[in-house]
């Protein structure tokens, strides 16, 4: 797991200090080894900052093939290059090391970028072929392993981090009004960053930079639901079972100790248990809170004792999570709704300082299995519109739902209003349609019209059909609309803040088994009643349940999914240390000098709360907003006002081939 960089000059030369300046604004990526190299021509920089795990020795780069004609920078694992590896022998390749870094050098000579199609794993890369004078630079299918570039009339740079390409200083640093609308709505786009021009390559996607500086983005995967009623449920168990089992096998194998996220839930539960039969040293890393309502620490420790595994929890104060919300938005260049992220941040942190490298996570097991509270929620609804629907039985269905979820209302769902947004173009009550209507109601009078100008006047359909695939998903049942768009709330900010960054900021690699590709194909193609169980047994994820419901342990067969979610932006403020950043970020001044929000308003949002109880819905719907706010004002601060952290001394291998 590691940091990339790379610029392509269109006009003059690439030069070492400018290299070395966009890898020192990311060394938290790759602390182990920083190398780079210039091509003969000096049009092409790539560099690489490594975090070791696999062939410690070996593995150096950027990695040149056999004939030096093809150069590559690589960041994540390949989990099926055993299998490549003997193919590509059988082929006539010479291979020398066991990183899959040289695995994919061999597998673009052997089939070009289309090798794309052959791979299963978490992966960001950028190649320079100079024969051909082509640049190829690409993400994995889920968007794991981010890669940012930037484009102007003299050159096109690319960095794992937008930090690596505002190092130089030749971004004209403003907020991009597509990523604040985008965001603030809660339609999340695959595409903007924060930065206006500085843009992120989406999942499943390829850049191809031609020899005269073409670009083009090429889609090679997107997530598809092509039910196969074919499939018994019996066989859909059966697959589940044998898909997770090898993809959590798959993430183990590493030449340091790997560990597990272990929260209160199913999904890391299924991947604890799976990992303690294959390690019988294996570490537990948990979160905890003081607060007993968001605490899953009880169910995880006897998760671990039931699976004999060593287990540590870090209890998270709201202060403790205060004083590390700068930090935290700095690596996750991104805004927060939740503090959750902070709490991840500061866990990351805690096994990067106890030894460890590698933890496996649950990360895209809600997506694909149906698990958030909103999908039941939206199938309550639809249960409730159809003709001689058993109401009583819908209420109570629904006081159930109220009483089960109510730790994250107003963030996973909302008891009213939804049922009539079912006439929205997604043609159901969706609750994704639900929250944006809500937020773009506020965000019309929170911000600047004059600093985000016609950006503004877009509908939540305009912003829907920019960040989406917006005819195919309307094609799709309303339950696999839903997991669609979920999807692209995963890739664009639930894996960024709670996987990705919040990890690499402690050169922590987090691996995701549910987001393997076997796995993922398989459960695409399962009925949907398979996933969500009707009204009347109302169980989410019910077929990966049933597939393990001899395997779990016994307190947790019957529990409810718990979204992980920390106390609120309120509780954050309150704390002596949350009262200086609200001193710090909220104030007329800070907000004046940001301009991007109608700062009367803002202060009716951020000051308002305080005039309702702590249980009152009117507060805890402005409690997501307040975060937000508070997020960019930070941002603000750490990457406009401010230049990034950068060093043109720092040190790094040239492995130029002159």
């Amino acid at each position: 797991m590691c940091g990339i960089n790379s610029i392509l000059k269109k006009v003059g030369f690439a030069n070492e200090a400018d290299i070395k300046l966009m890898s020192s604004a990311i060394t938290h990526r790759g602390p182990d080894e920083a190398g780079f190299i210039i091509n003969k021509s000096r049009s092409v920089a790539l560099s690489n900052l490594r975090l070791s795990i696999m062939d410690l020795k070996n593995g150096q780069q950027p990695m040149y093939n056999e004939d030096n004609s093809v150069v590559i920078v690589f960041n994540g694992e390949i989990y099926d290059i055993k299998e490549h590896k003997e193919s590509l022998k059988a082929k006539g390749h010479i291979v020398k090391t066991n990183c899959d870094t040289e695995i994919l050098l061999h597998l673009y000579e052997e089939y070009g970028i289309e090798f794309l199609d052959k791979i299963n794993g978490e992966f960001a890369f950028i190649i320079w072929d100079e024969k051909k004078k082509e640049m190829y630079a690409a993400r994995d299918r889920f968007g794991i392993k981010p890669l940012f570039y930037y484009v102007d009339d003299k050159e096109v740079l690319m960095s794992s981090e937008i930090k690596g390409i505002l190092a130089l200083n030749r971004v004209d640093k403003r907020f991009s009004p597509y990523y604040i609308l985008s965001t603030f709505m809660t339609l999340y786009s695959k595409t903007d960053s924060i930065i206006e021009g500085i843009r992120s390559i989406k999942p499943g996607h390829y850049l191809r930079i031609k020899e005269d500086r073409e670009i083009k983005e090429i889609e090679y995967w997107k997530a598809t639901f092509e039910v196969d009623n074919s499939i018994s449920f019996d066989e859909a168990q059966e697959g589940i079972r044998y898909y997770l089992e090898k993809a959590i096998k798959r993430r183990m194998i590493a030449d340091v100790p790997t560990a597990v996220y272990l929260s209160g839930g199913v999904d890391s539960t299924l991947i604890c248990g799976i990992m303690s039969k294959y390690n019988k040293n294996l570490k537990a890393f948990n979160i905890g809170f003081t607060d007993e309502t968001f605490d899953e620490s009880g169910f995880a420790r006897k998760t671990a004792e039931y699976y004999n595994v060593d287990f540590c929890s870090v209890k998270c104060t709201m202060e403790m999570m205060a004083r590390k919300l700068e930090k935290t938005i700095y690596h996750a260049e991104s805004v927060i709704s939740n503090p959750h992220c902070v709490a991840k941040n500061m866990l990351s942190e805690y096994v990067h300082n106890s030894g460890y490298k590698v933890c496996l996570t649950g990360e895209g097991s809600d997506e694909f299995f149906a698990g958030y509270p909103y999908f039941k929620l939206e199938h309550i609804w639809i249960e409730s519109l159809k003709k001689g629907a058993n109401t009583q039985k819908i209420s109570d269905t629904k006081e159930k739902f109220y009483k089960e979820e109510y730790t994250s209302e107003h963030v996973m769902w909302d008891r009213y209003g939804i049922e009539k947004d079912k006439k929205s173009f997604l043609k159901y009550p969706s609750y994704f349609y639900h929250r944006a209507n809500n937020m773009y109601e506020l965000l019309i009078e929170l911000f600047n019209k004059d600093a985000l100008g016609e950006v503004l006047d877009c509908s939540i359909e305009d912003i829907f059909d920019r960040n989406y695939d917006s005819e195919y998903i309307k094609g799709l049942s309303p339950l696999n609309a839903s997991r669609c768009i979920a999807l692209n709330q995963l890739y664009s900010y639930i894996i960024p803040l709670l996987g990705d960054r919040a990890e690499m900021g402690n050169s922590v690699e987090g691996r995701l088994p549910f987001l393997d590709r076997e796995l993922v194909e398989f459960v695409s193609k399962l009925p949907s009643e398979y996933l969500l169980k009707t009204v009347n047994e109302f169980k989410e994820k019910y077929v990966l349940r049933k597939a393990f419901i001899n395997t779990l342990p016994p307190h947790m067969k019957t529990r409810k999914k718990h979204t992980f979610l920390s106390p609120s932006w309120g509780d954050l403020l309150d704390t002596e240390y949350g009262v200086k950043l609200r001193e710090e970020f909220l104030n007329n001044r800070a907000l004046r000098e940001n301009n991007i929000f109608n700062f009367k308003n803002v202060k009716k949002v951020t000051l308002s709360r305080k005039a309702f109880s702590e249980n009152d819905p009117r507060r805890k719907k402005l409690d997501m907003p307040t975060g937000m706010i508070l997020s960019m004002q930070i941002l603000y601060k750490q990457f406009i006002k401010f230049d990034v952290n950068s060093n043109i001394n720092f040190k790094m291998v040239d492995r130029s081939i002159t």
